[in-house]
């Protein structure tokens, strides 16, 4: 992932240890107890947030299981992570730069590619590296001049449109179950086509998490209840 790499990573002497197994075991070594109470070893945290990060969390939370097939989800500190990980420089970088990608506070210029941020809550933004106008929903470039509300591009802006495209769209069937194979995201609106295997889907514009069949957001696969979601039109 990045500027990050495999190496040998130790505890320094600030933190407690444990001999409580590490809830991964992922790597052997030194076992570091997180802010919840479980244990890690450092090689394990780095190898567990990376795949996080990849799968587009805005938090790392604790895998610990407890009860009834549940995790702990303590979030974890960035700063707590940073150090027990091990984090060089690099990697520090690159956590914080994912962390703010998966949030949202940053996205691609649609013309250099660099990553530019929102300073205010407006949908038409000023990219900081080659001044680009773009719309921060879509992320594509601004075609609806200065003063426009709308950024100009199709399937962003049409209410009517993105409508159709829910009512219209085929069935498909996830875990037995029939249901539209587009759906919006309940957070965001974005649209979506579901593909194959699991209903849990993460949204590439607002990193909320929600069900393909139920529509609730923030859940685990398997959740319980799920029941069918009405279409969205």
């Amino acid at each position: 992932m990045g500027a990050w790499n495999s190496r040998p990573r130790r505890l320094n002497h600030t933190f407690s240890r444990t001999n409580t197994p590490c809830m991964l075991g992922l790597h052997d070594g030194e076992r570091a107890l997180m802010p919840c109470g479980h244990a890690i070893t450092p090689g394990s945290l780095y190898e567990y947030c990376s795949n996080e990060l990849k799968r587009g969390k805005a938090e790392i939370m604790c895998p610990y299981p407890v009860a009834n097939g549940s995790r702990c989800n303590r979030v974890w500190a960035t700063e707590s992570l940073k150090s027990i990980a091990c984090l060089d420089s690099s990697e520090q970088v690159t956590v914080d730069k994912m962390l703010k990608q998966n949030r949202g506070e940053i996205k691609p210029c649609p013309r250099c590619s660099q990553w530019t941020t929102r300073y205010y809550a407006t949908k038409q933004v000023s990219c900081q590296f080659c001044g680009t106008s773009l719309c921060w929903d879509c992320t594509n470039y601004w075609r609806g001049g200065n003063n426009a509300h709308n950024c100009g591009n199709v399937g962003c802006d049409s209410k009517g449109e993105l409508q159709a495209v829910l009512r219209n769209c085929p069935n498909t069937i996830i875990n037995g179950v029939t249901c539209p194979a587009r759906r919006a995201c309940p957070s965001c609106g974005s649209i979506f086509e579901h593909i194959k295997n699991c209903p849990n889907m993460v949204c590439t514009h607002c990193k909320k998490t929600f069900c393909f069949i139920c529509l609730r957001v923030d859940v685990q696969y398997g959740h319980k209840p799920c029941e069918l979601a009405l279409r969205q039109a």
